[in-house]
Formats: C-alpha cells, sequence, structure tokens
C-alpha cells in the first residue's frame, strides 16, 4: 500500500507547483537554490569563481581575501561608516594572505572576503563561524559596511563582507582562499512555532534524551533547547576538553590533521556542583542529548549569543548527581539572564 503526498514529512511538489517552489517566500535558500544564485550572478557574487565544494545544505562557505588588517579592537562601523572608513582609523598595520601567515592569538584582524552580496527587497543573510573553526575557539564574525550588528546582512543590502577574527586558544595559519565563516540567505520571515516543531519531533524525533533526563517535548519552548553534560563518560570520566596554554601553530586548511591532544581531558564534575567556565580557558563539552536533522531544516539560529556581553567567568549549575544528563543554564555574569539581549 503507498502513503498518499500528504502522508509525507516533505512531498514531492506537483507539476504545477514547480514554478512557485523555485521562489519560495520565505526560508533559508538551500543548497540547489544556492548553485542556482551563484551561477546566474544573484544573491551572492565574487571575482573568483566559487567552487562547488562552498555550497552546503542550507549554507556558502565564505573565503578570506588577499589583505588582512591588524586592529586595535573590535568594531561594529554603524550606520553612518564604512567598515574602510574606520580601518583608515583603526589599522595598525596591513598583512598579505596570498602565501599565508600566522594571525596571533589574542590579536583582532579584519579580513575582506572575496564574496560579496547583493540581496534583493525582503532577503536578508545572517553569518556564523564554521563549526571546525569554533572547536579552534577562533571567534570569528562578519561585518558589513553601515551595519550595527554582528553576523547580520540587513534586507537589500548589496556590497562587500568582512569578517572579524580574533584567536583565542592557538595561534593560526590562514591564507587567501581559507574559510572560516559561512553565510545563509533568507527569504522573508519565517514564521517559529513551537507546535510546529513539537509536530516534527514526534514524526522524526530531533533529539534523543538521556535517561532520567526531562522528555524533549517538554523542552521545546521558544525552541529547542540544548544541555552541557557534565556528569561526563562513564568509562572515562572526561567531561569535555580544555585547550593547552603553550601548543603549537594550527593551519586552518589541515583538516582532521592534528592530534586531539592539542586539548587536555577534563575530569568529571561533583555530585551538585557548580563548575566555573573561565573563557579564557576554553573547553568542548559534549551536548546531553543527540540530535537528528531531518532534510530541509536548519538548526536554530546561532545569533542568540554574542561577546557584545561576554565578561571573564560564567558558570554552569548542575541540577543532578554525576552519571545523569545534567540539564544546565549559561547565565552572563552581567545582565544575569540565560537569553543575552546585546
Amino acid at each position: 500500500m503507498t502513503e498518499t503526498l500528504g502522508s509525507e514529512l516533505f512531498p514531492t511538489p506537483k507539476p504545477g507547483d514547480a514554478d512557485r517552489q523555485r521562489d519560495p517566500t520565505t526560508g533559508l535558500l538551500p543548497s540547489q537554490m544556492l548553485r542556482e544564485a551563484v551561477a546566474q550572478g544573484r544573491e551572492i557574487l565574487s571575482p573568483q569563481p566559487i567552487g562547488d565544494d562552498q555550497i552546503q545544505p542550507a549554507s556558502i562557505d565564505l573565503r578570506l581575501g588577499e589583505l588582512a588588517y591588524r586592529v586595535r579592537a573590535s568594531f561594529l562601523p554603524g550606520t553612518r561608516a564604512s567598515v574602510r572608513d574606520k580601518l583608515d582609523q583603526l589599522s595598525m598595520h596591513r598583512i598579505d594572505l596570498t602565501e599565508g601567515a600566522v594571525l596571533e592569538k589574542d590579536c583582532v584582524y579584519i579580513v575582506p572576503l572575496c564574496e560579496y552580496v547583493a540581496l534583493r527587497s525582503r532577503t536578508s543573510g545572517f553569518a556564523n563561524p564554521k563549526s571546525s573553526i569554533g572547536r579552534l575557539d577562533v571567534f570569528a564574525r562578519v561585518i558589513t559596511d553601515h551595519g550595527a550588528e554582528f553576523d547580520r546582512i540587513r534586507d537589500g543590502y548589496k556590497g562587500p563582507l568582512y569578517a572579524e577574527i580574533s584567536p583565542r586558544s592557538f595561534s593560526i595559519l590562514v591564507r587567501a582562499g581559507s574559510s572560516l565563516v559561512q553565510l545563509r540567505i533568507r527569504r522573508g520571515s519565517p514564521p517559529f512555532s513551537d507546535t510546529a516543531l513539537r509536530r516534527l519531533h514526534h514524526e522524526v524525533g530531533l533529539v534523543e534524551t538521556a535517561e532520567g533526563a526531562p522528555p524533549a517535548r517538554e523542552a521545546i519552548r521558544d525552541g529547542l533547547a540544548f544541555t552541557v553534560d557534565v556528569a561526563g563518560d562513564q568509562q572515562s570520566g572526561v567531561v569535555g576538553y580544555k585547550a593547552r596554554r603553550h601548543t603549537d601553530l594550527i593551519d586552518v586548511d589541515r583538516i582532521q590533521h592534528y592530534d586531539p591532544r592539542i586539548a587536555g581531558p577534563m575530569g568529571p564534575a561533583e555530585s551538585f556542583s557548580t563548575r566555573t567556565i573561565s573563557t579564557s580557558s576554553p573547553r568542548a563539552r559534549p551536548s546531553s542529548c543527540r540530535l537528528t536533522m531531518p532534510p530541509k531544516c536548519c538548526p536554530i539560529t546561532p545569533l542568540s549569543a554574542s561577546s557584545a556581553c561576554i565578561s571573564p567567568v560564567f558558570s554552569i549549575q548542575a541540577l543532578a548527581p554525576p552519571r545523569a544528563a545534567v540539564p544546565a543554564a549559561v547565565r552572563c555574569s552581567k545582565c544575569a539572564r540565560t537569553r543575552c539581549p546585546f
């Protein structure tokens, strides 16, 4: 017995609907539409050919240009200035990336990207660092001319893109063409619904929670929250990995090359303990649940956290004994909120 079209999670469009679905009213552009936009010179453009390996399921990798500018501090140009205007004021020196160059730890750099955008009305974008760059504790985000927000490309923006890069744990080797950030292009303002999210979880099982943790359905409120597992692995007792203080140079283009022992393991948490996390000694930790991402779906936006309100110390409250999934709340020490408004 064959299933009806209405029972399919992602049904095949009817022939008459194909043209309408080529230009959806809302939502992220998937890989096939990103390829089409690149081929036709729409939305995302570059003087150098954009490779097919840059295009991900719902995003496109952005490449570094040939120059990097060492600046005194992080900045936003604001609505009355371009990034170039600010570079004239804040740039300390210029670095040629064509043959590769080292970006030193705890320094801030601005790098013009190879790609630029020409967004239409009701079309916007948002950027985030690639996951591999985040695991290296490299702070990377995108700014635009006349921009007042990090990682957001406003509706209808036409112009260049710049990456702000600040390695936090390792000095890194980059070169022109290295990819540290990625861009998602969105049309319209897709509505968000917890009801739809619960329905999707019921159909495909978005997350698999650990034994003793609240059901995932109960955790869906203004989105699906993730918790940090501070109990650790039952056999090894490892909770996460902390970057070592003195390490060798990291080449960002060498994928699956480095020994994971450049970061040392951390031991288990104590019963009902408070674990203090210093941002000057970053850690990598697993979540306490497993994630399933269905086709044509995108994870929750990574834009809810901003370094604008990061101070040296955060606390994670362990709400259960060790050897169990531990719900955790990360609160900003400035505003004491789990969702920082800045």
